[in-house]
């Protein structure tokens, strides 16, 4: 136990410096000030660095059940910060369009590895009942990172564009000093897979636990409404409503730091017990809530039920995390994981030009009605899961913990 008692820390420390994003508030400035691409330039270039990401997340994940989830992260880690470093400083919309790819697919390596880094970390520790919790903390600390860094990251623009790109990169880089600290756990399985083994035992997987299948939709369908909220349709309903461009940051910071107390709340405001209850009625209540967003006049009141999606996402998150990491065996977790992360990002990739079309046809507030939507779909799938779970035992991860009821 003594051998990875310092894995937990080494990872939060890790994904603190990956998640200083000090580029997020000026990043469509940046590329249309600063290297001169039109709007229309920029959203190519970002719905192609989504599909890039979406066809690389299994089979990277794939590659860390592979050769390990701390390779994985070190490939992942140089390829975010040379990317972002290149992005700052290369001239030309074909070579940042290179070096954004390359962005992209460093992402996708670092994505679900973290995570089930952590997860084999705590069971190899004896500590999976602690996962909910620490996988909270983890959480908070991420959108703490990317608040705070907005904030910072909107000053250094002020003095130069590139400015936040280059810290970014820097910091970024600084997280493998972490990542070469820790000790990866052992395989819980003996010998080493091939690549097309690790695939197929994942597929099989999938096929045999009925509820993976709706858990892992409704995660996806829960998560990207509030990646809409705050990515794509935050900053074009304040300006709309003439809120002053001062204040984004702050904003910004407040809804993340609305996530980070979810994340640390969560597994105190939704108790073992009552998690069925809380994931029936999450999704129709988000509707609710983006349905008011859409029609009430005062950007403040609209704002603190942002910040109210915000908490409520942050509370889920852990819980979501758990319930799919219970399902799971160690020798595929970061397949599925990525697996996971690819229904997210395929679903951003669908619904962020579909959100941006409605928001530039019909002004941003009634995008909100497309949120409230993709919240009856969660619902939906929330009802297909209960009862695909319902109809087959309750699986035990690895053996060694029998999975909560979703």
């Amino acid at each position: 136990m003594s051998d990875y008692a310092g894995n937990v820390r080494k990872i939060y420390l890790y994904q603190a410096c990956t998640n200083l994003m000090l580029f997020m508030p000026v990043w469509i400035v940046f590329m249309q000030t600063g290297r001169g691409l039109t709007l229309t330039q920029v959203t190519v270039m970002l719905g192609a660095s989504w599909l890039v990401s979406a066809f690389a997340e299994v089979p990277t994940g794939a590659l860390a059940d592979t050769v390990g989830r701390r390779i994985s992260l070190l490939i992942g880690t140089v390829l975010v910060a040379g990317g972002t470093a290149l992005v700052a400083f290369l001239p030309g919309y074909w070579l940042i369009f290179g070096a954004y790819l390359v962005w992209s697919v460093g992402l996708a390596l670092q994505s679900g590895a973290d995570m089930a880094l952590l997860y084999d970390t705590l069971r190899e520790s004896g500590r999976e009942d602690a996962y909910e919790h620490v996988a909270g903390r983890s959480f908070a600390i991420t959108q703490l990172a990317q608040g705070v860094s907005s904030v910072a990251g909107g000053l250094l623009a002020g003095v130069a564009l590139h400015l936040p790109l280059v810290a970014t990169s820097v910091c970024t880089a600084a997280g493998l000093v972490f990542l070469l600290a820790l000790r990866e756990p052992p395989a819980a399985h003996p010998g080493r897979r091939s690549y097309r083994q690790t695939l197929a035992d994942a597929a099989d997987l999938i096929r045999r636990r009925r509820g993976l299948r709706p858990l892992m939709l409704f995660g996806a369908a829960v998560g990207v409404m509030p990646w809409l909220l705050v990515f794509v349709l935050f900053q074009p309903y304040l300006d709309a409503r003439a809120v002053p461009i001062a204040w984004f940051g702050v904003l910004f910071l407040m809804l993340r730091l609305a996530g980070v107390a979810g994340s640390r709340l969560g597994p105190r405001v939704i108790a073992r017990d009552a998690r069925p209850r809380w994931l029936t009625a999450v999704p129709p209540l988000f509707g609710v809530l983006f349905v008011l967003m859409a029609v009430v006049p005062a950007w403040g009141v609209a704002f603190a039920l942002m910040l109210v999606v915000g908490f409520l996402q942050g509370c889920l998150r852990p819980v979501l995390s758990d319930l799919l990491n219970q399902r799971l065996e160690a020798r595929v977790r970061a397949t599925v994981l990525s697996l996971q992360s690819l229904l997210l990002t395929l679903a951003v990739a669908v619904l962020q030009p579909a959100a941006g079309l409605v928001a530039d046809l019909t002004g941003p507030a009634t995008a909100f009605l497309l949120l409230a939507a993709v919240s009856l779909v969660a619902a939906v799938l929330r009802g297909v899961w209960r009862r695909a779970e319902a109809s087959t035992p309750a699986p035990v991860s690895d053996g060694t913990r029998a999975g909560s009821a979703g």
